[in-house]
This record gives C-alpha cells, structure tokens and sequence, in this order.
C-alpha cells in the first residue's frame, strides 16, 4: 500500500490538487451532478484537472470536512456517485483514494489521503451536505390562511412537497415554530379531498423531537429519495391566537359565547361551566367582571350557526385567556348531538371598566347580533425585496363555517395536540 501523506505535504512537493499554489478564490474542490451545490459527485482540482475520488476509505469524516470547505453545513450522507449521473467523462482521472480526515480539518487538504490505484468510475464517491439555509425556504399553501395548508419546500431553486409519511404533530410543531405561525393544531399525513402539490417529493420519514429551530435540523431520508406519491403530501394547521367572542347580545360584552377554531366561528356547550370561567372571558374580552344571571337567559340569546364545542374549561377564574385553562383538545360535538338552547354557555359582563360593584360599563346599546372582538392574526411569510423570508403579521380569515369547501380543516385530524 503506498504511504499515508498530507495533502498539504503533497502540494509543496507539487503534486498537490492543483499543482500550483491557488489563489484565495480558486476552488479545490467541488460537487457536481446533484440537486443543488452541496450534493453529488466529489471532484478535486489538481494539475488543471478535474478529478473524482475513489470510495475506498471515503467516509462520514471526509464528508463533514468537505461540507465545511464548501460551506454546505453538517455532512448527511456518503453515497456512491453513481447516484449522480452521468459519470465524469471517460479519460477523466480519479486522483485519491484513502482519504482519511479526522473530521475536525477545516479542508480537505488538510487530511492525509493515497495516490489513487485500481479504481473504476463505479467507485467514485459522492457526498450530501444539508444545504445551506438560505437556499431552503418553507411555505404552507391551499389551506384557508397563511399558516395552514399543504408542506412545501423550496430546495435547490425548485418548490416541492414533504411526504406524509413519518409526519407528527413534533414535526409540525417545529415548521410551526419556524414560520412564525404559533403552535400547531394537528398534522396530517395526507387530506382527501383536495388537490395534490406538483413538483418533487423533496423530504420524507423527519423525525424531529420538537425542540429544533429548523426543519432540516431534523433527521430525514435524503432529499428527494423516497417512493412518495402526492397523495400523500403532509399537511398542517398551525393555531391561530385563541379569539373568543359574545354574539346575539345587546353588546360585545353581553351574549353567546363563540370561539374561532379550525377557520369557523361555533359556539361552546356549558359542559362544566360556572362562575370561573365567565370571570376569564370577561377577563380576555376587557369586559369587566361577570354579572349574575338566571339560567333561563341564556335561551334568548339563541344557537350559532356553527360547530358545536362540548368543552371542559377547568378554570381558576386568574386566567387572562380562556385557552390557559385545563381542557382537552377542541373536537366539534357530532352532528347527532348539538348543544340545545339550555345548554350554550352565555355571559353577560358589567361592562368595560366595571368592577364587582357594577359600576361603569358599555354605553349605549347597539345592534343586536354577532360582534367579533377579535381578529385572529397570523404570522405571514413573503418575500423580501432581497430574497429572504419576511414575516408580516395580518388580519387572518374568518370562513363561512357552512362552506368549508375541501379544505381539510373541515375534516377529523388525524393527530391532534
């Protein structure tokens, strides 16, 4: 076997990779063939010539010091370069084999390596480094606001979709996180009754914890290697800021109590209702405290026309959101059992201002009818002048909850938090 010798050694004896001293900007390595810079087939400069590197000895440190020359990130993979076609041209030479790198150099001129010998273009090796992040860029799309829909990734300068396989609410928490958009509400493997993405199946089987602050920071297959079809794109709906309102009263401080889930507005069952929680809502709607009130009238302030929410609220009354209280996840009651009129949780605050000894309060009546308190917002990602993402914060939908169409908040998730 011919003798371990530095790089570095072999460029001053010249028979280095380019044979004369480069200059700072002269490239001495490279990868070709791939999705995108940072993947496919290992080439060295050496002598003028572009050549490839044997696989024999090629492994996870030889790749993570050639990520970090090029400034690819963390090294995934050390793949064959036959993944990558066409081969380097015939006559091509194949400089090195037996690289051996610590995986602490900062290039791979640094590591020792073998005068390459008995090396075939099948044995060319290839490396995959995570691109970097300002060429990967995320975006939800076809759901009813900016932060729900289909996953796509931007990879490679070419928009595709993340497969459904493998994908949670750990994952979506971390997309979630990333773009601006809050907490997930549920992930799905796929949505039946909407159209499919176009384009690659850039990433499949993520496995994050859901601690990370990027997506690709998660484990995963390759990019753009599965057996995905798009009918089985990932998709997720991030929660919007919990918005509540009182409708059907004389004012905004008075009536049904209504709250925004899944794009619709429905009205809350009193399954466990009291005091507490009437404390919180006034609370949250800057309605003063609650006023006592017969149980007759909350049929006067008659049903919604939305989903019905039979939720638990186990509340201190301290709370400043009705959604820090302990409940279960939202699920909509089935259409057989609806909330009747004595049973919708109505409240009726002294008014704005107005403490426990009634003092102060709205002025002047108002139509009656729903009045919404709040708009839920969420965080929007586009495009910069620059071409970075930019997040803006707008007003967020409120759909028709009798005309959901396909989307696929309408349906039963598949995993909810």
């Amino acid at each position: 076997m011919a003798p371990l010798f530095p790089l570095l050694l072999a460029t001053c004896l010249g028979l280095g990779l380019t044979g004369t001293t480069p200059s700072p900007a002269s490239p001495r390595t490279r990868l070709v063939n791939g999705p995108h810079r940072c993947a496919g087939r290992v080439e060295v400069l050496r002598d003028g010539r572009w050549g490839t590197v044997c696989d024999d000895g090629w492994d996870a440190a030889d790749v993570a010091v050639l990520c970090r020359e090029l400034g690819c990130g963390p090294a995934r993979e050390t793949p064959v370069a036959a993944l990558y076609p066409p081969p380097a041209p015939a006559g091509s030479p194949v400089w090195l084999q037996n690289v051996q790198c610590r995986g602490s150099e900062p290039e791979l001129a640094l590591c020792e390596f073998e005068e390459a010998f008995n090396c075939d273009r099948k044995e060319d090796a290839g490396a995959v480094c995570e691109a970097p992040e300002d060429e990967v860029a995320w975006r939800l799309v076809d759901g009813p606001d900016p932060c729900s829909g289909r996953v796509e990734v931007e990879y490679a300068g070419q928009w595709g979709t993340v497969c459904g396989e493998g994908w949670d609410m750990r994952d979506a928490r971390v997309l979630c996180r990333e773009l601006g958009c809050g907490r997930p509400g549920w992930a799905r493997a796929r949505c039946d009754g909407t159209g499919g993405g176009a384009g690659p199946v850039w990433l499949s089987r993520l496995q994050c914890r859901g601690h990370e602050d990027r997506l690709t920071r998660c484990p995963h297959l390759p990019w753009g290697r599965n057996n995905c079809t798009h009918l089985e794109d990932a998709w997720v709906r991030c929660r919007e800021p919990f918005a509540l309102r009182l409708t059907g009263g004389p004012h905004r401080c008075s009536g049904r109590l209504e709250v925004l889930r899944d794009g619709a507005w429905g009205t809350v069952c009193d399954e466990g209702w009291g005091r507490r929680q009437e404390q919180v809502v006034c609370r949250q709607l800057g309605c003063g405290e609650p006023r006592r009130q017969p149980a007759r009238t909350r049929k006067r302030f008659g049903l919604g026309p939305g989903p019905f929410w039979p939720q638990s609220l186990r509340c201190s009354g301290r709370e400043a959101s009705l959604e820090d209280c302990a409940h279960r996840p939202w699920a909509p009651a089935p259409p057989q059992h609806p909330c009747t009129q004595h049973q919708v949780a109505a409240v009726v605050c002294l008014g704005p201002g107005a403490g426990a000894d009634g003092r102060g309060g709205p002025r002047g009546g108002g139509a009656r009818g729903p009045t919404g308190t709040r708009t839920p917002e969420c965080a929007r990602m586009n495009e910069g002048t620059n071409g970075r993402r930019r997040k803006e914060v707008g007003p967020g939908p409120e759909r028709d909850p009798s005309s959901p169409g396909a989307w696929c908040g309408a349906l039963h998730p598949v995993s909810a938090q």
